[in-house]
């Protein structure tokens, strides 16, 4: 198959280095945390952590209005029943149509702005490889109605469907038909290791063997995963880790189209490992991250 993606680093896209006023603040008291204020991050958005379906576009405009010229990263978060896995961000929108709706709602928003790149659903596919067939066609069905309604809405987003980690499913040719069934085809390409601590070039052998089934490029989130993962199964504030990569489109490789910080790595992954609530910036572990012998 021939491969015709074109790198996000030929169509001069330019990421935002600008600190939240929530960062700000918590540096003032930890000073350390400015050293974050020069890279960018992704901006997560979903319900109900950013309002309910009736004000949730004030969470978009925002992004927008923050981004100005720049090409904000938005992670999409509000898939029904979403983190069932591993339970510490569960929530997300209640139905399948409060969910379009919803995507509907922050598409006409984002369009009014810069470009974007949407990483969609973080972990909504892998989590439902194993799961009965019913369930795995509902979730695939949904996410292809919200690829139609983004592409629908914005005129020129670029779009990554999320497939985990490598130690997920670990056959690629699966990870390949999962994303296929989700409507890959309508994308610029998927995401790995959002939220995740898998090494770049762990993340770059596993996703090229998806990328030349799928003929889709991909995004590799490297915001801490600068000495790799500790296990498998450990995702959630593991010790001892490190930042990874900074973020860039200028990667090297033929099918990686960006580094990106799609974490934010000031953040927590849940309330475990002495952590706070997801989302919370733990400044301790953030610190850490820069300082990891």
């Amino acid at each position: 198959m021939t491969h015709i993606m074109q790198h996000l680093s030929t169509l001069n896209m330019k990421l935002l280095c600008e600190p939240s006023i929530r960062l700000r603040r918590y540096a003032r008291y930890h000073p350390e945390l400015e050293y974050f204020f020069n890279y960018p991050v992704g901006y997560w958005i979903g319900i109900p952590e950013n309002g309910d379906i009736n004000n949730i576009h004030v969470r978009a405009q925002h992004i927008v209005k923050h981004h100005g010229d720049h090409n904000p990263v938005i992670v999409i978060y509000s898939i029904p029943d979403r983190d069932f896995s591993g339970q510490h961000s569960a929530g997300g929108c209640k139905s399948e149509s409060e969910y379009l709706k919803f995507i509907d709602i922050i598409s006409r928003e984002f369009a009014k702005g810069a470009d974007p790149i949407i990483i969609v659903e973080p972990d909504a596919l892998p989590s439902v490889w194993h799961k009965s067939h019913l369930l795995r066609q509902q979730r695939t069905q949904l996410i292809q109605n919200a690829i139609d309604i983004l592409n629908t809405n914005i005129s020129n987003p670029y779009i990554y469907l999320d497939i985990g980690n490598p130690q997920w499913i670990l056959d690629t040719f699966d990870a390949g038909e999962l994303l296929l069934e989700a409507g890959v085809n309508n994308t610029h390409g998927f995401s790995l290791n959002v939220s995740n601590f898998f090494d770049t070039e762990n993340c770059i052998n596993y996703g090229t063997q998806i990328a030349e089934m799928v003929n889709k490029n991909f995004v590799i989130d490297t915001s801490r995963n600068g000495v790799g993962h500790l296990h498998k199964d450990s995702w959630c504030n593991p010790p001892n880790r490190k930042l990874g990569a900074a973020p860039t489109f200028n990667t090297g490789h033929e099918y990686v189209d960006a580094f990106l910080w799609i974490k934010p790595p000031t953040e927590s992954d849940g309330e475990c490992n002495g952590g706070p609530k997801p989302g919370d910036i733990w400044p301790e572990y953030a610190i850490g991250l820069i300082n990891v012998i």
